[in-house]
């Protein structure tokens, strides 16, 4: 182990810090296992005890993590559970406040193994990427390698655990150092945040709730469902809703009205924001608005005409089919919002308002009068011109076409070695696979199309990096 230490750390007197830092199997601590710990215990500014050691997570480790950790299976041989190191682990943790990179990354995976052995284990922690951000505000980048780097702080072996926490130390004295001590304190205590909860919410009832990807639900005095939210970091989330520099105004009213909360977990993000959408229409929350479910929508369509020019026009619509996708040009609460957006275009792109069916009669429209329509009204524009600029107009609002042959298999992280799979087609979801070591689980899905959804899926499917990783699922029917 590691010898390396310091005298003392001003910036951090006044309370017990455990500054932590985990290597794992994996992304998703549900999932996942921890490798390698690293542990300095600070108490009133002065290191008092440093920890230490390989884990075996009793799997085999994935390349990817060989690679960016230059930990192997061989090294893990005789590294002990985190059963038989957990005693010495909840020492160094105790009455302490957890303190890591990405804080909620290590806190989750160090609970979830405490939870796997019946322990119960909750604390407050301090998000040293969060106290970056409030120093160096003017800094684009705050992950580890940027603060070695314009920090020079010490490193032998990056993304081993003790190192790393060992860096996140000296990141604070540097910062202390170049800053000053009531500084970087006064910035820590912005971090850790002065949270008061509402007087009707059982304090119970926030101690318990997950550092893990998915959806809250806040109730009021009636069982009214007034909110639902979603996030990688349930417990996070909901905590930053009760800091007092964020309860003004609207988010004051709602969260004095919570009474109680329940939670979902989900296998990641994902699916956080798919189940999010699915609750918000069941539940119909009175601080939702955006997501809920409307009877029918305002749907802006093309075509083109006799003349080879595009043109549009908005009209409720309550369904879609698969023959709408590639023709619908946006999709709007209100026919109000529709024709707004068809105005602004006009304007934008120098687009005719009578082929996009916002102005009547015959002859030249008003704006080709001003100089400020091409001439598409009266034919005398290039069509194929006009039609570029229709398409750029409503590219980013426009239902694409399903860009596949048949319907794809998407993982909700495809390195996890169990989790969810989504089955789509049409930008439909037909099937969900959850899977684990010991086999998979099937389930059909009966969805209609749902432009919350859509918007969802289409934002992630075509990713590049996601699309590299599609797999397609031959036997679903339509």
């Amino acid at each position: 182990m590691s010898t390396r230490t310091f005298e003392e750390i001003g910036c951090l007197k006044g309370a017990t810090y455990a500054v932590v830092d985990v290597e794992t199997t994996g992304t998703s601590a549900t999932y996942g296992n921890i490798i390698e710990i690293g542990i300095i215990r600070i108490e009133d500014g002065v290191v008092t005890d440093t920890y230490q050691t390989l884990i075996q997570p009793n799997r085999p480790l994935l390349q990817v993590i060989t690679s960016i950790t230059g930990i192997t299976d061989r090294d893990l041989e005789d590294a002990p559970t985190f059963e038989e190191v957990s005693g010495r682990i909840e020492e160094l943790l105790k009455d302490a406040i957890f303190v890591a990179h990405n804080a909620p990354f290590d806190y989750s995976f160090v609970k979830s193994e405490f939870k796997r052995l019946g322990i119960v284990w909750n604390t407050k922690s301090l998000c040293t990427v969060k106290v970056s951000r409030k120093l160096y505000a003017n800094e684009k980048a705050h992950n580890l390698d940027a603060l070695i780097a314009r920090h020079q702080l010490p490193m032998e072996n990056r993304h081993r655990a003790y190192d790393d926490a060992f860096a996140l130390v000296a990141f604070l004295a540097s910062a202390a150092s170049e800053l000053g001590e009531p500084i970087v304190r006064t910035a820590i205590a912005n971090v850790l945040g002065n949270r008061a909860l509402p007087a009707a919410l059982d304090p119970a009832l926030v101690k318990d709730l997950p550092h893990a990807p998915g959806i809250y639900i806040f109730y009021g005095s009636e069982d009214d469902v007034l909110y639902v939210g979603k996030s990688i970091d349930i417990k996070t989330r909901v905590m930053s809703h009760f800091s007092a520099d964020r309860r003004t105004g609207k988010e004051r009213t709602l969260c004095e009205a919570v009474t109680y909360i329940e939670y979902e977990e989900t296998s990641g993000e994902l699916s956080a924001l798919l189940l999010e959408s699915i609750r918000i229409k069941e539940l119909v929350p009175i601080y939702n608005r955006k997501l809920r479910k409307a009877k029918k929508l305002a749907v802006a369509t093309s075509s083109t005409n006799e003349h080879g020019y595009k043109h549009a026009s908005v009209a409720y619509r309550d369904e879609f089919s698969e023959s709408d996708f590639g023709s619908t040009e946006g999709v709007f609460r209100t026919a109000s919002q529709g024709k707004t957006a068809l105005k602004e275009a006009a304007k934008e792109y120098e687009l005719c308002p009578k082929l996009l069916g916002i102005e009547n009669g015959s002859g030249p429209c008003f704006q080709y009068q001003l100089g400020k329509c091409l001439g598409a009204c009266l034919a005398k524009e290039d069509p194929a011109s006009y039609n570029k600029r229709f398409e750029t107009a409503f590219a980013k609002r426009r239902i694409r076409s399903w860009p596949f042959t048949g319907a794809m298999m998407l993982p909700e992280d495809p390195t996890a070695e169990e989790g969810m799979v989504y089955v789509i087609d049409q930008w439909r979801i037909r099937k969900t696979l959850s899977y684990t070591a010991d086999g998979y689980d099937e389930e059909d899905v009966e969805s209609e199309f749902d432009y919350d959804s859509y918007r969802i899926l289409s934002k992630h499917l075509l990713r590049a990096d996601v699309r590299a990783k599609l797999v397609p699922y031959s036997s679903i029917r339509s």
